[in-house]
């Protein structure tokens, strides 16, 4: 989550946010596109990228891809890359490198991302795209790719400490000598260009970046990255790594601690079960009883054997021969780092051979600090083996592996993620502890973000905020997010909340209940249509495997989860779910590919001096899928209102024609609308107007040539 900073920060945290790329929805086109469209047919939809001039999706009927041999991660990778080289000037690549980040199966289609580096610098924001469907097909590629001069130089002006200081400078305070969450890191040299830039490309800099951390012990302060100029030390950008629960109240992986190898046994060793029980909050409500459970994914050392882990019921087998005593202290897990904070149960248990013994931590009535150990164990454990169970053993769930959990911070109504640690306050303020079910699943839920490409979270999308209620929601197949974060049963964030696209505000959150929204309610309309069981494994797989596309926008998550279910690489003939994801997506108002049932090709009209001149419209309409075109026309605005005209028969094969007015001077707007059977009807563009301007023609000084009048002739 973005940080929504407090006190004399906060007009910093408005003012400097990282923001998202902005998407173009308007029409546009290049030669290369026009290239690709005549060399591979068929009909493709383009989302360009406004601050790279770079299509950052191109999808449509797919392109089959005639050397496809196997249906394998490695095959698809190898036709991904085959893409990029052949598409080099349609995504606007350059002389930059682009090395894959991620590269992962994605519901049907193997899902391939790349970041952009110039002469071995990172590029920040800059990327490539490309979705192989398991059919063989290219169901998507894009870029937004920043354009960088071949000779753009890379020598800094300004040394790194003075970027340092510029960036303490600019955070208004020093380091507080607290140790800060996470590990340590260091500034380095990058290239940043302002990915807002909406009416012009935007224009790299080189750039120092320069991590800051900042909180006090009550965890409140700052932490994050400034981007400084290296060329004039200006400060650039201040982007937040800290990522708040985000209640009306309110990346470095940790080294994990290594297996120890089992010690040599000694002689007729007797099996022993040893059970870890624990008094834990294990229901989805803060409120919820204590229960003593079997703590799974908990490190057991046992002297003279070794490390072992707790299974499912929360059992270990050891092999011994005499009594050993086991020490119990902060919890660590397989799935998490040593616990941090106070008030850890604790426990010294004597361990006969032979005699299966439990050992219990904790009791009915511990105190809320006492439970919030065992319960971040038990819910940590629980949502990295849910997403396993999705993405796979991958190897950014081994990082998530070693997160480290801090918990009964000594402050109140919040949580946050920071460089794969999750913190946890302590009850009070009117707010539960913290630490207790889906608010664990949210933060751990941005560490989840954070392995696969990065957290993109600003005010405008908000989408790791979105994830993080996600996983929180399809973990525990509830509504409600942080259910008893201040009164039982009512939570924080709703999946059934009615904030549609393109809603924004002061934070993220609102934006990500968005994104959140959609993909809680394609779980509910799956429900309706096909049963709980197979729902939740449908949106499961479609949605929650998405994360490796690392969408930046909640127009983009959609599109990724319409990619993951199709299963053809064909977007524009529908999917396996489109009735239920279209519903989603139309609830929420977020644009997504729709089934063409007809295609409609045109070539936009530019900018004209020629004044008071009406001017030809001609397009190409024809069915994709059967049936026949009943109508075409062209819908036109010149600045008082809209006008439709009917579009006649042209002469060429499927052709269309009809005028525009002319005009002295201004703009006109106009789309093109068909429709198919009578029935359904596809517009061009599928969104906005096309668009140009009528200007006054320059002139010199007005020469008198002739008069003739009454009185001299």
């Amino acid at each position: 989550m973005r940080l929504s900073f407090v006190g004399a920060s906060l007009g910093l945290a408005i003012s400097s946010l990282a923001q998202e790329p902005q998407q173009d929805f308007t029409v546009k086109s290049t030669a290369a596109f026009e290239t690709f469209k005549r060399q591979h047919g068929g009909d493709w939809v383009a989302q360009w990228q406004r601050a790279t001039g770079t299509p950052s999706s191109i999808y449509g009927t797919g392109l089959v891809l005639a050397d496809w041999r196997e249906n394998t991660l490695e095959e698809g990778r190898r036709h991904a890359l085959l893409q990029l080289q052949a598409n080099r000037d349609l995504l606007g690549m350059g002389t930059s490198e682009f090395r894959e980040s991620i590269g992962a199966r994605m519901g049907r289609t193997w899902s391939f991302t790349f970041d952009q580096y110039f002469r071995g610098l990172p590029v920040i924001d800059g990327r490539a795209d490309v979705r192989i469907n398991m059919k063989g097909v290219v169901a998507m590629l894009g870029s937004q790719a920043v354009q960088i001069p071949a000779d753009f130089g890379i020598v800094p002006v300004v040394a790194e400490q003075l970027a340092v200081a510029a960036a303490w400078a600019e955070l208004g305070t020093s380091p507080n000598g607290v140790s800060q969450p996470g590990q340590k890191r260091q500034p380095r040299l990058v290239i940043w260009a302002d990915m807002e830039q909406k009416d012009a490309i935007a224009r790299p800099h080189l750039a120092w970046e320069v991590p800051v951390s900042n909180v006090d012990a009550n965890g409140v302060g700052n932490i994050g990255r400034y981007y400084v100029d290296a060329t004039t030390g200006a400060v650039l950008q201040f982007r937040s790594d800290k990522h708040e629960c985000g209640s009306a109240a309110c990346s470095g992986a940790a080294a994990h601690a290594t297996l120890l190898a089992p010690a040599t046994k000694a002689l007729a060793p007797i099996p022993t079960t040893v059970t870890l029980l624990s008094w834990t909050r294990n229901g989805n409500d803060a409120f919820s009883a204590l229960a003593n459970v079997p703590l799974p994914g908990v490190q057991v050392t046992v002297p003279g054997v070794g490390t072992l882990v707790t299974d499912a019921q929360g059992q270990i087998t050891i092999d011994i021969n005499a009594p050993v005593t086991i020490n119990i202290g902060q919890l660590d897990g397989r799935h998490h780092a040593a616990m941090v904070g106070p008030d850890a149960p604790t426990g010294a248990f004597v361990i006969n051979p032979g005699v299966a013994t439990t050992m219990q931590l904790s009791s009915a009535v511990a105190t809320t600090n006492e439970a919030a150990h065992a319960t971040t164990s038990f819910w940590l454990d629980k949502t990295n083996e849910f997403c396993r169970s999705i993405l796979g053993n991958t190897a950014q769930l081994a990082t998530a592996s070693n997160i480290v959990p801090t918990v009964n911070i000594a402050s109140t109504c919040n949580a946050y993620y920071t460089g794969n640690t999750v913190n946890f306050y302590s009850a009070g303020g009117g707010c539960s502890n913290t630490a207790f079910s889906t608010v664990i699943a949210h933060e751990w839920g941005h560490g989840l973000d954070d392995r696969y490409g990065g957290i993109s979270n600003t005010n405008a999308e908000g989408m790791s905020e979105g994830w993080g209620d996600i996983i929180g929601l399809f973990l525990v197949d509830s509504p409600i997010l942080g259910s008893g974060f201040q009164t039982t049963g009512v939570g924080i964030r709703n999946g059934n909340n009615t904030r549609v696209w393109p809603y924004s505000a002061g934070s993220p959150h609102g934006a990500g209940e968005v994104w959140m929204g959609f993909a809680w309610r394609l779980r509910e309309n799956l429900r309706a249509a096909f049963g709980t069981p197979q729902a939740l494994a449908i949106s499961n797989d479609i949605v929650i495997t998405t994360l490796v596309a690392n969408a930046t926008t909640r127009v983009d998550g959609v599109r990724e989860v319409f990619i993951a279910d199709d299963d053809d690489g064909n977007l524009l003939n529908g999917t396996p779910h489109y009735a239920e994801l279209s519903a989603a997506a139309i609830t929420k108002g977020i644009p997504y590919p729709q089934i063409q049932v007809a295609s409609i090709t045109h070539f936009p009209l530019t900018n004209t001096s020629q004044q008071v001149t009406p001017r030809q419209v001609n397009c190409t309409v024809a069915p994709t899928s059967g049936g026949s075109i009943t109508a075409v026309t062209l819908v036109y605005n010149t600045g008082a209102g809209f006008v439709t005209r009917n579009m006649k028969p042209n002469g060429a094969a499927n052709g269309y024609t009809a005028m525009l007015p002319g005009l002295l001077s201004g703009g006109v707007s106009y789309h093109i609308e068909a429709v198919h059977n009578a029935t359904t009807t596809v517009r061009l563009p599928e969104t906005g107007e096309y668009s140009y301007n009528v200007t006054v023609a320059t002139s010199g000084p007005f020469t008198q040539f002739n008069l003739s009048n009454f009185n001299s002739g």
